[in-house]
């Protein structure tokens, strides 16, 4: 296996070698030194000898091989866009190795948990005060979970040095430990969070460390081995190399920055079987696992381009009438962004700036992306969430999916281009072919951006995911309601008055996207009342449910699922009364 530039792709420019920087120090791979199918995991371990990642469950579930990487080019190459449209991309995110392709690390920095300490380190108050917090909380017992804690949490901080306790504790829960029960864990968490007083510690020696981070953070130490050593701008133009010679596991392109060059590749490379478009990439790597060449029917793709710094997939535009994500944007770069959204919201209501119908039209407004905020919380975990993308997830149309049924009811339109035939734009209804279950993309078309238009004063939307956990969890069912009601003639009339539309759509009752379209024209026309609707409502939609069969759902499974969805359109439907009821009602 080789690496070599290729002659039909017209990249920025080409190497022979794979660079990246493990631990502080750069390393160049030379050529046959990479199959294309290794992941980071492997890479650590078998090549470096860093046996501080264990893997254990190699799902991206445990949190185990929880490593941090700083991606300088992917930064740099966002730049000018992240300066335009303001957009918040994080540059430390903590990543799960086993379901990282090492090839998609060109010219990124890699940190483990034997550098977080210093060099030389014998004693505990040398020790990274994250390290020497969790010794002293006594937050490890058989220890073969800790390296993975000690990363995510590292890698939350190297982020953002006051990171308050609910931060720090959404960054582990990727991560499972089988021993503690926790407790030791989010004491450690304590020691470090930035909205706990330090005289509320329970003992002198974590005060002293409390003190010892606080002055790191404060002489920007936060992060020894992974921001000191981060190259200059001259030494991370990125290169597009290509793993030649590897069939049985398919070749890389990574990464690719214009969305010229990337339509150009997806003429030469179309449709799954030939070529695949990565970004986070655990789909591949879980397959590549499940299913490896030697065992499987399908011959893997010729090609996977990696396209998570591809500048147009990685938009976020807030404009007058809807909202503009990147395909490639991560989740938790979503989840950040809409956070700020709104929280200057909030912001603006606090102050009371503008009049209160003002006030209402702008939080109405916000009702849609709020839903979409809120299942972005419980998605996949913090390792999962920093490389993922929104694009990923609609074009897999995995009847798990989490985020299809979200923009079903929020009438997404999405963007998708290619070279030859320009741009098109698919309403979300369209976007599952009902016979196949698969988007309706065209061999050569690239999904670019997705548009979110804003909801109004007569919308009210809500989502539900329903797990076997809170978080870390594939969902059992997810659903997405929306009623939109007819605006009263009166603007003092009382709220509300009839149903003008209703939108539902349920995710994992094996098939992406499933529409309720029964009990969707059942409530047009209808008042939104209790004693009138919501009894007829129930009846229509269980016997809709029963016509939904699945192949690939045991039958207990699927009576579940199907009440956990009558219960969530239940739940919906008291949360609009109590929304719309009058005041003092």
């Amino acid at each position: 296996m080789t690496f070599r530039p290729c002659p039909s792709f017209s990249g920025p420019s080409s190497s022979d070698e794979f660079v990246y920087r493990l631990n502080g120090v750069r390393h160049a791979l030379p050529s046959n030194a990479l199959p294309a199918d290794r992941t980071l995991l492997q890479h650590l371990r078998d090549h470096h000898g860093l046996t501080g990642a264990k893997g254990v469950c190699l799902e991206g579930g445990c949190g185990a091989c929880t490593v941090m990487v700083v991606r300088p080019g992917y930064a740099a190459a966002i730049a000018a866009d992240a300066v335009e449209e303001d957009v918040k991309i994080p540059r430390c995110i903590s990543v799960a190795a086993c379901m990282t392709p090492m090839s998609t690390l060109q010219n990124c920095h890699i940190t483990t948990v034997e550098a977080v300490a210093p060099a030389g380190a014998t004693t505990a108050s040398q020790l990274h005060p994250l390290q020497e917090a969790m010794l002293l909380t006594h937050a490890s017992q058989c220890g073969y979970c800790t390296p993975g804690f000690v990363m995510a949490l590292y890698a939350q901080l190297c982020k953002e040095p006051t990171s308050t306790r609910e931060q720090l504790e959404r960054a582990i829960d990727g991560n499972l430990c089988r021993c503690t029960g926790y407790r030791p864990i989010l004491d450690a968490i304590r020691v470090l969070a930035a909205d706990v007083p330090a005289d509320n510690l329970a003992t002198d020696a974590l005060r002293r460390v409390r003190q010892r981070w606080v002055d790191m953070a404060a002489l920007g130490d936060t992060s020894r081995a992974a921001l000191s050593s981060i190259p200059a701008a001259t030494e991370t133009t990125i290169t597009t190399i290509s793993l030649a010679d590897a069939p049985e596991s398919g070749n890389w392109r990574a990464p690719i920055f214009d969305l010229e060059d990337l339509l150009h590749a997806r003429q030469q490379y179309p449709g799954p079987e030939s070529g695949i478009l990565a970004c986070g990439c655990s789909d591949i790597v879980y397959d590549q696992r499940v299913h490896p060449p030697s065992v499987s029917k399908t011959k893997p793709p010729r090609v996977y381009m990696s396209v998570a710094s591809t500048r147009a997939l990685n938009v976020w535009k807030v404009e007058a009438d809807r909202l503009v994500i990147g395909a490639a944007l991560p989740l938790e770069a979503i989840e950040i962004n809409l956070k700020a959204l709104l929280d200057d919201r909030n912001r603006r209501k606090n102050n009371k700036s503008g009049g209160d119908d003002a006030h209402r039209q702008a939080t109405a407004k916000l009702r849609g992306v709020r839903a979409l905020h809120t299942q972005l919380r419980f998605f996949g975990n913090a390792h999962i969430r920093a490389v993922a993308s929104v694009g990923g997830s609609l074009v897999s149309c995995a009847h798990l999916g989490d985020l299809l049924p979200v923009f079903m009811v929020l009438d997404a339109t999405l963007v998708v281009r290619s070279e030859q035939h320009g741009e098109r734009r698919i309403p979300i209804a369209d976007w599952v072919n009902p016979e196949t279950g698969r988007p309706t993309l065209e061999p050569t078309e690239v999904l670019v951006a997705i548009h979110v238009p804003w909801t109004t004063a007569d919308d009210y939307v809500e989502v539900r995911k329903q797990g076997r956990r809170r978080v870390d969890t594939t969902s059992l069912t997810v659903t997405a309601f929306r009623v939109t009601f007819e605006p009263p003639g009166d603007a003092s009339a009382p709220r509300p008055v009839r149903v003008r539309r209703l939108i539902s759509c349920i995710g994992g009752l094996g098939k992406p996207g499933l529409r309720a379209c029964a009990i969707e024209a059942l409530c047009v026309g209808k008042e939104w009342r209790r004693e009138t609707l919501l009894n007829a409502a129930i009846d229509v939609l269980r016997s809709e449910l029963a016509t939904m069969q699945s192949d690939r759902l045991p039958a207990g499974l699927l009576q579940y699922q199907r009440a956990l969805v009558l219960g969530s359109f239940f739940k919906f439907f008291l949360s609009v009364l109590d929304a719309t009821a009058p005041v003092g009602q």
